[in-house]
């Protein structure tokens, strides 16, 4: 299909009855379709995005649809600003549940890394929380102690 225009895609049943109607995007570079979002909704124009993938993603999941578990560290925000030699310093740190299903149960653990290879080894471990049930779309923020600052 060409990218010159918009254009209606109808997908039907073996009686020809139209069960779906989506309108195709024409501002795909080459080797880029529409993909829908989440499948098992509307297909309405917000529903669909261009792939992130070239080619598309035949027989995998779309690389615009949400995974399941995403969690993220949203923000992190150091206090004092500026940072006082010796005066306790502390990490108010906010997580989003970017998934689609809530969040169970999870840890979350903050780390120096004093030796910097970019691996948390447990003697670098400042402290950590454990949060339940945060729902789809929501944030939880906790306060973490990283001691003083010489």
């Amino acid at each position: 299909m060409a990218n010159g225009s918009d254009r209606d895609i109808f997908l039907l049943n073996a009686a020809d009855d139209t069960i779906s109607v989506y309108t195709y995007s024409a501002n795909n570079s080459n080797g880029f379709s529409d993909e829908k979002i989440i499948l098992n909704t509307d297909n309405s124009s917000d529903n669909w995005a261009n792939t992130l993938v070239l080619n598309g993603t035949p027989g995998l999941k779309n690389s615009v649809s949400p995974r399941e578990n995403d969690l993220s560290v949203d923000e992190i925000l150091i206090t004092p600003n500026p940072q006082i030699a010796d005066e306790p310093l502390d990490a108010l740190v906010k997580i989003l549940n970017l998934g689609t299903d809530n969040a169970a149960t999870f840890d979350v653990r903050l780390f120096n890394d004093e030796n910097f290879n970019s691996t948390p080894d447990g003697s670098e471990l400042i402290d950590s929380f454990t949060l339940n049930n945060l729902a789809s779309g929501d944030s939880a923020t906790q306060n973490f102690n990283l001691g003083t600052f010489t």
